[in-house]
């Protein structure tokens, strides 16, 4: 009979702490859910010395600013654009990106 006791006690800490996992982990997901949203960008300023539109400005917007890497974003606009010496991508925070460019001279 104690063990039945000392089983029914286990099992009501384990269903508590099930729950109380359970608890954190919703709670996590909505924070987090929130925080993504915070995060995103929304602005891109351009600064260059000649006059440049940027053609992928939208493939950037409404993406993280968390997990865009600054490297990958200037290889490609790079890539896409050959008269660009070099590209600078700078995040600001929260929710910007800041994209200096110079151009090859003549």
């Amino acid at each position: 009979m104690s063990q039945n006791i000392l089983l029914m006690k286990f099992l009501s800490k384990i269903k508590f702490f099930l729950l109380f996992i359970l608890l954190c982990l919703i709670s996590f997901l909505i924070i987090l859910f929130f925080v993504y949203q915070f995060f995103l960008i929304k602005n891109i300023q351009l600064v260059s010395d000649q006059k440049f539109s940027l053609t992928n400005k939208e493939e950037l917007i409404n993406k993280s600013i968390l997990f865009v890497s600054q490297d990958q974003i200037a290889k490609k606009i790079i890539k896409e654009n050959y008269l660009l010496k070099t590209v600078i991508v700078k995040k600001v925070w929260p929710n910007s990106l800041k994209i200096s460019i110079t151009f090859y001279e003549p």
